[in-house]
């Protein structure tokens, strides 16, 4: 149940980084924070794909600033989603 909750926070996070530039800034950070903790606790637990969410989680750090590099979110929002659709269907 958790991985599946887990899964849809994580397609959401991914639309967040599709419609950063038309959204406010703390929403963003808020879904990095999110990233940031979520990675950071699962890295912990011995889980090496987490520091990818940590990774994309300290992007958006940078992105709510207003720095968007389009090739970098394109990678990232594939990244989350195909990880969040996997999460919910497994």
């Amino acid at each position: 149940m958790i991985q599946k909750i887990l899964g849809a926070l994580d397609i959401i996070t991914a639309v967040l980084i599709g419609f950063a530039e038309n959204l406010p800034r703390e929403i963003i950070a808020i879904g990095g924070l999110y990233l940031i903790v979520k990675g950071a606790v699962f890295l912990l637990q011995g889980d090496k794909i987490s520091l990818a969410d940590l990774t994309i989680g300290i992007y958006m750090i940078f992105l709510s600033t207003g720095n968007n590099y389009m090739i970098i979110s394109i990678i990232t929002i594939a990244f989350l989603a195909q990880k969040g659709v996997v999460s919910i269907f497994s």
